[in-house]
């Protein structure tokens, strides 16, 4: 039983006469976990391609471009330069398998200086609230400019650096397939990027 949660990255707490206490996205946090666990049958989401486990399938739907947002009025709200904002703070959720990471990681391999004061976070809320409550970089997608209320909370730094893009789409797990009413609702949302692709990538 150990084995099996180890497999899927758990992590067993207590050990409770013949049965376990296990944790998953815990002490690790995993994007995917409500799949693992059997909680949803499918996720609208944008994972990192070299973090896929195995387990999963992934069909893309639509590219989305990243930015550096900031709150409106932030003193660096007009910065072209990259080098400008490495002394800022910066909101990241660093999960393993996370696009904060990610973007960190491809960062360091292309020899680009990465922020050093970097608040850690774990919930959209939080890092949101942070972002829209103080001087906080936070690299978020450029579709979010188009979506209220975040619209009006969020302005769009012109660096002329273009950010690693993430790829929308839907994760599932491979080789079990979706029930009657999970395919249909994702067969919507096919429709729904589809119908408004160029919207979502850019936020235009």
């Amino acid at each position: 039983m150990m084995e099996a949660v180890h497999h899927y990255e758990g992590y067993v707490a207590k050990a409770l006469g013949d049965g376990i206490l296990a944790l998953f996205g815990a002490p690790i946090a995993h994007e995917d976990h409500a799949l693992r666990d059997g909680s949803i049958d499918f996720a609208v989401a944008a994972p990192v391609h070299q973090a896929l486990a195995p387990e999963f399938s992934f069909e893309p739907l639509q590219t989305l471009e990243m930015i550096v947002g900031c709150r409106p009025g932030h003193p660096l709200a007009k910065a072209t330069e990259w080098e400008q904002l490495l002394d800022c703070e910066w909101l990241m959720h660093l999960a393993p398998g996370s696009h904060h990471t990610d973007m960190v990681g491809q960062l360091q391999r292309a020899g680009i200086p990465v922020p050093q004061r970097i608040i850690t976070t774990n919930s959209f809320g939080v890092t949101w609230n942070l972002m829209t409550r103080s001087d906080a970089l936070l690299s978020c997608p450029a579709a979010w400019l188009s979506v209220q209320p975040y619209a009006q909370q969020v302005t769009r730094v012109p660096l002329r650096m273009p950010l690693p893009s993430i790829t929308l789409g839907i994760l599932s797990l491979r080789d079990t397939p979706l029930s009657l009413a999970a395919e249909t609702m994702a067969e919507l949302f096919r429709r729904e990027i589809a119908a408004h692709g160029k919207k979502l990538a850019t936020g235009g």
